[in-house]
C-alpha cells in the first residue's frame, strides 16, 4: 500500500511515463495513436489541486455515452447523439424555432468535431471522457468540477 502514501510520486511517474509515449508518438513511429495521443496530452494537462469530480457526474457522463450508443458498437456517432438528446429533449422546448434548432445543431456538430480526434466521424469512450469530459470542462475553467478548499 505505498503507492497511498506517496501521490505526488505516482503522478511525476506517471507523467514522465506519458511524456515518453507520447515523445515515441511524435517521433511518427505510431502514427494511427492519434486518440491515445490526444488524450495522454489531456491527462499530461496540470489540474489545480482542488478539482474534484463526484463519482455521480462521471458515471452519468460514461452512462449517457452508453445510453447514446444506440447500435452496440462501442462508439457513438453524430446521428446517434442527436437522436438521444432529441429524446430526452422537454416536450416544450422541442416547439423551438427553425433559426434556434439550426444554431442549436451547428453547436452540437462542433462539440462533436471537437472531440473526434481521429476523424472518423465517430466518438470513441476516451474521446467522449478524456477529450469531452476532462478536456472540455479544463477549456471552460474547471466549471462543471467541485473546488474543494485545501489547507
Amino acid at each position: 500500500m505505498g503507492w497511498k502514501k506517496h501521490p505526488e510520486n505516482r503522478r511525476e511517474q506517471r507523467d514522465e511515463q506519458t511524456r515518453a509515449f507520447l515523445k515515441t508518438l511524435s517521433s511518427g513511429q505510431l502514427n494511427n495513436f492519434k486518440i491515445t495521443a490526444a488524450c495522454l496530452e489531456e491527462i499530461c494537462e496540470k489540474t489545480p489541486e482542488d478539482v474534484y469530480y463526484s463519482a455521480e457526474d462521471i458515471k452519468w457522463f460514461i452512462g449517457f455515452f452508453l445510453y447514446a450508443d444506440r447500435n452496440f458498437d462501442g462508439s457513438v456517432s453524430l446521428s446517434e447523439l442527436t437522436k438521444t438528446l432529441e429524446s430526452l429533449e422537454d416536450k416544450d422546448s422541442a416547439k423551438k424555432d427553425a433559426k434556434k434548432a439550426k444554431e442549436d445543431a451547428k453547436e452540437l456538430m462542433d462539440f462533436f468535431n471537437t472531440l473526434d480526434i481521429s476523424g472518423d466521424a465517430k466518438l470513441s469512450l476516451a474521446e467522449w471522457i478524456i477529450i469531452g469530459f476532462f478536456g472540455e470542462d479544463r477549456k471552460d475553467n474547471y466549471r462543471g468540477a467541485i473546488r474543494v478548499e485545501l489547507e
